[in-house]
C-alpha cells in the first residue's frame, strides 16, 4: 500500500474502454432532509507548462486565511510557470512544484519547481500556518536540494529522504528547509500551537518547532506484521495528532478499540491518536470487513474525528449510513467517530457501479463533510450537481454530506469527456480537497481532458496530461 509518484505513470490511455453514459439515481432526498444546494463553477484552470512539454499533477492544496490558495503537486515540465520562486530550478526532470494563487483563482502570487537538477523530486503535501507560510512537505532527490538552516542537513538517500520546507506569504525566499531523514512524508498539518506536524512513510510522526529548529518529538509506529502505512494526519486542539492509513490484523495495540479483535482481518483501516507529548498512542483501532480498505484522511472538527478512504468490503461495517450496500470494485466510505464514547457516529459507503476513491476530506463548522475523489461509476446518486453524468472513462467527484450522515446536500460528477488526439476518453481525478473562507470548494488532481470545464482560466492550454485547479461555490 505504499504511495508511489504520479510519474510511475500507468498506460493510462492504452487500451481504456469506452465507458457509456447511463442512467443516474435522481438523488432524491428523505421526508425532513435539508434541501439539497446547487454547486456552480466559479473558477476552474489548467495548470502545468506551456508548451505540452512534460505532465504535470495537482497533489495537495492548502487555503490561507486570505483566501489564497497553495497547490503543491509534481512537474515534468521545463516550461512551468515561475513568479517570486522561493528556490531557483532550471531542471527537466521530473520536479516538486509550489505554486500559490490569489483567493479569486485570477493571479498567481508565486510559483516555482522544488527539487534538485537531474533527480526526482515530489510534493506530496502542503499546509498553511497561522502566519500565512505554506509548510510543503515531499521527496528529497538528491543532495542538492536546496536547504536553508535544515534541522537535518545530510542526504539519507534516493527514495528514502523527504523535506519540509516553510515558504513566505509572498515567496521570494525560503524561511527554512530542511530533510526529513525518518522517510518520505505523507502528510503536514499546523498545530495551534503554531508547531509542524509531519507523518512519514516510514510511520514516523514528528513534531518540529514554528520555526524549524527543533525536533519536539518523533514517534514511531512499530508493526509486528507485515503491513503498515500512515497516509493522514490531523491535530486536534489539545495537542494530540490523529492518524489513518493501513494495517494488518497483528496490529497492536489496541485502545479502546471499535471493532473487536475478533472481526479483524488483513489490510484494514488504521485511525489511532497520540498523546500530546509524543510518547505513546492513547487511541487506536483497525476498522474493516473481509476484503482490503484503507484510510487516506482524517479530520478533526468539534472533538468528533472524520476519516475518509476507500474499501473493497461488502461486509465493512457500516451504521446511520446514506449508503448502506457495497456497490462492487472500491467503494469511498465516510466515518464519523465519537472517541470519548467511543462509538462510530455513522460510516458510510460512497460508491455506484466502477469504482470509487475517496481522496480528500473538509469539514464545515456544522459539521458538513465535503469529500472528493474518483469514479468509473455511471449511477452515482448525484443531487444539486454540476455535472450529473460521468463524462469520459473517469471523473473527479465532489460531494457533501449533511451533518446526520442521513442525506446528500450535493453530490457531482466533475471531468472531460475527450482526449486529443483520441476519441472520447477522458479521465480525471480529484487528490485533494480544501474550503475557503468564503464558503468556496477548492479541488486540484489531474486531467487527460481537452474539454476538462474551464472558467476565468489563468491557464487555458491543454497538454497531456495537466494538473486542474478549481473552484465551486453553492447555491439554495
Amino acid at each position: 500500500m505504499k504511495k508511489s509518484s504520479v510519474f510511475a505513470l500507468p498506460a493510462l490511455l492504452a487500451g481504456l474502454l469506452l465507458v457509456s453514459q447511463g442512467c443516474v439515481n435522481d438523488g432524491s432526498s428523505q421526508p425532513g432532509d435539508p434541501e439539497p444546494l446547487k454547486l456552480v463553477l466559479d473558477w476552474s484552470t489548467y495548470w502545468g507548462g506551456s508548451g505540452g512539454d512534460g505532465a504535470t499533477r495537482g497533489n495537495s492544496l492548502a487555503v490561507a486565511a486570505n483566501g489564497e490558495i497553495v497547490v503543491v503537486g509534481e512537474t515534468q515540465s521545463p516550461s512551468f510557470f515561475v513568479k517570486n520562486p522561493a528556490a531557483q530550478l532550471d531542471d527537466q526532470s521530473s520536479n516538486g512544484f509550489v505554486t500559490r494563487f490569489a483567493a479569486d483563482g485570477r493571479e498567481v502570487v508565486y510559483s516555482f519547481k522544488l527539487g534538485s537538477a537531474g533527480r526526482i523530486d515530489w510534493c506530496t503535501g502542503v499546509a498553511v500556518d497561522a502566519a500565512g507560510n505554506a509548510l510543503v512537505v515531499g521527496l528529497a532527490g538528491g543532495v542538492d536540494f536546496p536547504l536553508k538552516n535544515p534541522l537535518y542537513p545530510v542526504f539519507s538517500g534516493q527514495w528514502r529522504c523527504g523535506f519540509l520546507c516553510s515558504i513566505p506569504p509572498n515567496g521570494g525566499s525560503l524561511n527554512f528547509s530542511t530533510f526529513i531523514p525518518q522517510g518520505v512524508p505523507t502528510a503536514v498539518a499546523a498545530g495551534a500551537d503554531g508547531a509542524i506536524y509531519l507523518a512519514t512513510q516510514d510511520n514516523h510522526v514528528l513534531k518540529v518547532a514554528a520555526d524549524g529548529s527543533r525536533l519536539l518529538y518523533d514517534f514511531q509506529f512499530s508493526a509486528a506484521g507485515s503491513g503498515l502505512d500512515i497516509y493522514g494526519l490531523a491535530v486536534a486542539a489539545d495537542g494530540r495528532a490523529w492518524v489513518t492509513g493501513y494495517a494488518d490484523y497483528s496490529f497492536a495495540p489496541l485502545l479502546n478499540p471499535l471493532q473487536p479483535a475478533a472481526g479483524i482481518h488483513n489490510g484494514e483501516v488504521l485511525v489511532a491518536r497520540i498523546n500530546a507529548v509524543g510518547s505513546a498512542l492513547d487511541f487506536s483501532t483497525l476498522l474493516g470487513g473481509t476484503d482490503e480498505e484503507y484510510g487516506i484522511q482524517v479530520v478533526v472538527n468539534g472533538g468528533m474525528v472524520y476519516v475518509l478512504g476507500s474499501t473493497r468490503s461488502p461486509d465493512f461495517p457500516v451504521t446511520g449510513a446514506v449508503d448502506p450496500s457495497w456497490n462492487g470494485d472500491y467503494d469511498a466510505f465516510l466515518l464519523k467517530i465519537d472517541p470519548g464514547a467511543p462509538r462510530l457516529v455513522y460510516s458510510t459507503y460512497v460508491g455506484g457501479d466502477g469504482e470509487d476513491r475517496g481522496r480528500s476530506l473538509a469539514l464545515t463548522a456544522g459539521g458538513e463533510a465535503w469529500i472528493a475523489g474518483l469514479t468509473t461509476s455511471r449511477d452515482l446518486p448525484v443531487t444539486g450537481s454540476y455535472q450529473d453524468r460521468l463524462a469520459g472513462v473517469k471523473d473527479a467527484f465532489v460531494a457533501k454530506l449533511s451533518a446526520d450522515g442521513r442525506s446528500w446536500r450535493a453530490l457531482s460528477y466533475f471531468g472531460g469527456a475527450q482526449t486529443a488526439g483520441h476519441s472520447e476518453v477522458g479521465a480525471d481525478w480529484c487528490n485533494a480537497l480544501g474550503l475557503g473562507a468564503d464558503g468556496k470548494i477548492l479541488l486540484t488532481g489531474e486531467t487527460f481532458s481537452s474539454d476538462f470545464p474551464l472558467k476565468n482560466a489563468v491557464d487555458p492550454v491543454y497538454s497531456l496530461p495537466k494538473a486542474f485547479v478549481s473552484a465551486f461555490r453553492e447555491i439554495q
